[in-house]
């Protein structure tokens, strides 16, 4: 990776991390950013995705572990409504935060090594048929599914939180 994709990397990284830690008053704005992140990336690198060989399984499980990191960041993830002021509040803790490196970390990782190991990339890439223009879009659609999960259940539950609130 350049230097420039390295710094942009982070910052979005630590834009999205550092948002959404901690007690923060629910706003939907916080929670849409990471998708409107997403959207930028999606429109820069998912220009051509490639589909055959065992690309289309390659993306089908970059679906399912974003699916699973998304269910896990809810865990660690909670909702409540202030009684005296009636306002909701989204609880981000160390868990998300960790669940969060850890994904970064099984973007980067890779890809640091493929960079600095073409020949085993490439020979890894024509004996599973794997286009490594998949590479991107992978990684852009497994993070996708990790925040529409999380943010369609944060959403569900402060849903739970105001309903709660208009019954009282």
């Amino acid at each position: 990776m350049t230097t420039s994709t390295w710094i942009s990397t982070i910052i979005i990284f630590l834009a999205l991390v550092l948002t959404s830690v901690g007690k923060r008053e629910f706003r939907m704005f916080r929670l849409l950013l990471p998708l409107g992140i997403l959207a930028y990336y999606g429109a820069t690198y998912m220009q051509d995705v490639p589909t055959d060989g065992n690309n289309m399984l390659l993306l089908i499980v970059s679906v399912v572990i974003g699916l699973a990191l998304g269910f896990i960041l809810l865990k660690f993830t909670k909702v409540e409504r202030d009684a005296g002021t009636g306002k909701i509040y989204v609880i981000v803790g160390a868990g998300s935060v960790i669940i969060w490196v850890a994904a970064f970390l099984f973007r980067i990782i890779p890809i640091e090594w493929m960079t600095h190991h073409p020949k085993q990339t490439y020979q890894f890439a024509l004996d599973h048929q794997i286009n490594l223009d998949i590479i991107g879009p992978a990684f852009i659609i497994m993070t996708l599914a990790m925040v529409i999960v999380r943010v369609s259940g944060i959403r569900r539950r402060v849903k739970s939180a105001a309903a709660a609130q208009r019954q009282l």
